[in-house]
């Protein structure tokens, strides 16, 4: 396998960490963007204005740093030591990335989505917070998963076990 050059490895962990933390701190700008929309007690088009903006904010923010921490995750995968799943810890992000992606596709967006159909129908005459708590809930789910994806890759736990069962090391 093919390793990167010393800075060509250097550059990509800071855009990594960028990445990572422009990510996190957007789905956490969402999340009190949504409070702040579910409090305001507008009703009508103006409400569906308001809530609107949070799709596009996960299109034009949340989700171009997702798509790069994946890509940024290939490229480490296939060009650096670490590989894709030889370390267990490795396999757990990438089972936690999954989980996000489907908190944020399945849950977020969909929830805000059904919230704009009920507004522009007018089943919903003015926003409260009991109409955003599932889209709270999926967003704290984002949250809570990119912190603990964040906490792994800061700490890259010593388990010292590959995927083969031998250490670490031995592979």
């Amino acid at each position: 396998m093919k390793r990167l050059p010393a800075g060509a490895l250097k550059a990509l962990k800071i855009a990594h960490v960028v990445c990572a933390q422009v990510w996190l701190g957007s789905v956490v700008a969402v999340f009190f963007y949504g409070l702040h929309c579910f409090n305001s007690g507008l009703g009508g088009p103006a409400a569906a204005e308001m809530v609107g903006l949070i799709p596009t904010l996960y299109q034009r923010v949340v989700l171009p740093f997702g798509v790069a921490m994946i890509v940024q995750g290939l490229v480490y995968g296939l060009f650096s030591q670490y590989g894709f799943v030889r370390l267990r810890w490795i396999r757990i992000k990438w089972i936690l990335m999954f989980f996000v992606m489907i908190l944020t596709g399945a849950g977020s967006i969909r929830s805000v989505l059904e919230t704009i159909r009920k507004l522009n129908a007018g089943e919903i005459t003015s926003l409260a917070p009991s109409d955003g708590l599932q889209f709270f809930v999926f967003v704290a789910g984002q949250i809570a998963l990119l912190c603990t994806i964040t906490a792994i890759s800061v700490l890259k736990p010593k388990d010292g076990k590959a995927g083969n069962g031998k250490t670490a090391a031995a592979n």
